[in-house]
């Protein structure tokens, strides 16, 4: 079976094998009191059963699934009554989030994705907020489970700073809600809310956890559904606290301004990125694990799985400057590699041979053994690799890991940031590096078990690797001409999008320590009184599959400070 979309006046429909997984409607007809803004709604599961509710009549500006926030600054974006100093008023602050556009509104066989613009108007008619939406749906019939990617960037236009809450901000207890907002049906009233330890009901309301899901029961033939929802490391509030009800209705709600006040710049974006996994049946806290660390491993809004042309329409805003000690040291990225035992087309094993333009790659050779094969100015060189070994190599350096028995390695990359948003050229052959939809699809890992689709793409890496390495022998360096031009291509519409990413982060950092050495030469103790310990726990569940093996990460984004 495969993904489609269909296109309405309204709304587009994702189905799967020709059946509803859900509609999308982008121009509501909604009344302005409840807050007027895109849903999604009927969403079902694999086996067709119902999994929200729209417009119950206890709470009419419930919509399926909807981003929604009710504390934003002194408007309202949620709908009804806003709860402000103790008590609840009904007052003309019901805003709107308007549809713009879409970049994008496709399917592949495997399946859709949505690229949107919107803005976020007052119902006075002030612009305070406009906002880059991504979607994408694909389904997992092995896991009779399909998953929802949804990632909102908010850019603050109004001109002037935002706070963003929620009624518990503002003195009610339990209230924290807003963000990405979920009702279920009235037969899910009652249901069971599961999280990685504990089950239960509203009790766990305010919890902090990676992810929180929800099994109810369907009137009828009393069929279960579970949704399991995800919250992504990257995520200024992970792991989230979560806005959660059993009774007297089901709904669940990844609430990053739950009990704290988010102070949002005039001119700066802020990003959070959630997956929803809807699947049939009850399932336990090991089977939602499972589905949670699919959707962390199976990244549908990868960099690669979007066109690189496409992308130049309207880069991803960048990320604000992170506070001092929440970046790691150098604006780096921290990664423990476990090479692929995988036999590539020359029988060697390893991963896939890729480029960066913009970053420094750096290694540390943990255990076992290996080799690096590189192409670069000088040629074909391959470099033993053996535990304590310490190596890096610039951008431009084509490069291979070949694993000759359990290499793991401790990887340093300039650039945190970059290399996870485009900046690896995989080395395919020419007439995939020729076409930018051509090579999104074959550089994604959507569609399938993602140890496979990872394999097919470190098969296909290498087979045009062995081309450019022939080519080299015969021709010389100059024989990476036509790649390199054909990678330069393919990222020309993400520079500004790395451009604000390297200013939020290694320019930011460099520049922090300019400010340190004033401090210091002025005898100013300034940032010592700031002085701090940073951890970044080890992230549990199933590790990424890279481009060269399995990742452990640590997020600069997921650090907290300890001491």
């Amino acid at each position: 079976m495969v993904m489609s979309l269909q296109h309405g006046d309204r709304a587009v429909t994702a189905l799967w094998g020709g059946a509803e997984l859900f509609r999308y409607t982008y121009l509501p007809d909604d009344p302005q009191l409840e807050s007027p803004r895109p849903y999604f709604h009927p969403v079902r599961t694999l086996a067709g059963d119902l999994v929200s509710v729209y417009r119950p009549h206890d709470h009419v500006w419930h919509k399926g699934i909807a981003l929604s926030l009710p504390n934003v600054g002194s408007e309202n974006f949620w709908g009804g009554p806003t709860f402000r100093q103790g008590a609840y008023i009904q007052a003309a602050n019901d805003g709107s989030v308007r549809h713009d556009s879409f970049q994008r509104a496709e399917a592949t066989d495997d399946a859709v994705r949505l690229d949107e613009r919107l803005s976020w108007v007052t119902q006075s008619g002030q612009l305070l907020i406009t906002e880059r939406r991504r979607v994408a749906a694909t389904a997992w019939a092995d896991d009779k489970a399909w998953t929802l990617a949804f990632e909102t960037t908010l850019t603050n236009v109004s001109g002037a700073g935002i706070v963003i809450g929620s009624p518990t901000t503002e003195g009610r207890p339990d209230a924290g809600y807003g963000g990405l907002f979920w009702r279920g049906p009235r037969s899910f009233t009652g249901g069971l809310v599961v999280t990685e330890d504990v089950a239960g009901g509203e009790e766990l309301m305010g919890r902090r956890a990676r992810w929180l899901a929800f099994a109810g029961q369907h009137d009828g033939d009393g069929r279960w559904s579970t949704l399991v929802f995800r919250d992504a490391q990257e995520n200024f509030s992970f792991p989230s606290q979560w806005f959660v009800r059993s009774t007297p209705y089901a709904c669940v709600c990844p609430a990053p301004f739950f009990d704290t006040e988010y102070a949002h710049p005039a001119g700066t974006s802020l990003t959070l990125r959630y997956d929803i996994a809807v699947a049939d049946g009850a399932l336990d806290a090991a089977a939602c694990a499972r589905l949670s660390g699919r959707a962390a491993a199976h990244d549908l809004l990868a960099a690669w799985d979007l066109p690189m042309a496409e992308r130049a329409f309207a880069p991803v805003p960048g990320p604000a400057p992170a506070a001092a000690g929440q970046a790691f040291p150098g604006a780096t990225g921290l990664t423990v590699l476990d090479v692929y035992d995988w036999a590539a087309p020359d029988g060697l094993r390893g991963g896939s041979a890729h480029v960066h333009l913009a970053s420094t790659e750096g290694y540390v050779v943990l255990s076992g053994a290996g080799r690096l094969q590189t192409l670069g100015e000088r040629g074909y060189a391959q470099t033993s690799l053996h535990p304590g070994d310490c190596l890096w190599f610039t951008p431009g350096t084509i490069h291979r890991l070949v694993n000759d028995g359990d290499l793991r390695l401790l990887v340093v990359m300039q650039n945190a940031g970059l290399p996870e948003h485009g900046d690896a050229v995989l080395t395919f052959p020419p007439g995939v590096l020729a076409d930018p939809v051509a090579y999104a699809r074959a550089a994604s890992l959507a569609g399938g078990d993602p140890a496979a689709e990872a394999k097919r793409r470190a098969s296909l890496s290498i087979e045009g690797y062995l081309l450019l390495r022939d080519q080299v022998a015969e021709q010389g360096p100059g024989a990476l001409d036509a790649f390199y031009a054909a990678a330069l291509r393919l990222a020309a519409g993400q520079v500004g999008d790395w451009r604000a990413r390297w200013s939020a982060g290694a320019l930011a950092a460099a520049e922090l320590t300019g400010v340190h050495l004033d401090e210091i030469g002025a005898g100013v103790a300034g940032h010592l009184d700031a002085a701090g310990l940073w951890r970044i726990e080890q992230a549990a569940g199933d590790r990424g599959y890279g481009m060269c093996g399995r990742l452990t990460t640590y997020p600069a984004s997921a650090a907290a400070r300890v001491g």
